[in-house]
């Protein structure tokens, strides 16, 4: 059996793929996605059941941004009372971005970690940003919960 074959120029052909290049580009470029950066503001994250799910309202947030000159703060809760503790992977040319986060060794690429919460509470909080933290600077952070630990970033804006 023999198929009827229409043949299309190369450039009627080759106009069709660029167009649909660029509306599957454009719709990448403007689908929310989890490397999108999200707003600065205040922030109430709630952790759990497993350490990775980071939720505010509901909706998934595994990135903050907290900016500077506003002074924002994150709240982390865990969601059912397990007791939650954060590890902050701070440049070593950096300060880390909250004044109350206690000093606890290196990671193996050499950045500082910085810890916030005991690990015995449910809840975490920042406190104010640090006018001095790096700007423009994602950190990397372990939230640990229930002896499983997963990565959020915080996005420091000016």
């Amino acid at each position: 059996m023999r198929v009827n074959q229409t043949k299309v120029p190369f450039k009627q052909f080759a106009g069709a793929v660029i167009v649909l290049l660029l509306a599957v580009g454009w719709g990448q470029l403007s689908a929310k996605g989890p490397d999108e950066t999200p707003k600065a503001k205040n922030w109430t994250i709630v952790v759990g059941p497993d350490p990775c799910d980071l939720k505010e309202n509901g909706q998934p947030a595994t990135k903050q941004a907290v900016s500077k000159k506003q002074g924002h703060q994150v709240t982390w809760k865990s969601d059912a009372g397990q007791p939650l503790s954060l590890v902050f992977h701070v440049p070593a040319d950096c300060v880390p971005p909250f004044k109350n986060m206690k000093r606890d060794g290196k990671d193996s690429a050499g950045k500082i970690l910085y810890k916030l919460g005991d690990g015995t509470g449910d809840t975490v909080k920042s406190g104010p940003i640090d006018k001095d933290a790096c700007e423009g600077s994602e950190i990397k952070y372990d939230q640990n919960l229930g002896g499983k630990s997963c990565d959020g970033i915080i996005i420091i804006q000016p």
